[in-house]
This record gives structure tokens, sequence and C-alpha cells, in this order.
């Protein structure tokens, strides 16, 4: 059960970077922010 996403990612410097983890993470970071900024009122 690993909770941090830091775990994901590839140890560098490492032997080889891979780049799905890191791309699924920037993606799942994009989604998550763009739902807060919608929900946030910047009437006031």
């Amino acid at each position: 059960m690993n909770l941090s996403p830091f775990g994901h990612l590839p140890k560098l410097p490492g032997p080889e970077m891979t780049w799905t983890p890191v791309a699924a993470l920037t993606l799942i970071a994009a989604a998550l922010a763009a739902a807060g900024l919608r929900r946030r009122d910047l009437s006031t």
C-alpha cells in the first residue's frame, strides 16, 4: 500500500527513465487542479 505519489516514480539516477508513471501523475494533478479551479468562487 504505497500511498505516496513519489513511490511510483523511478529513482534517479537509475538504469532507465520510464515516462508512463510521470505522465500519469501529471495528468492526475492537472485534472485535480482544474476541478479545484472550477469550484472556486472568484466573484468576490
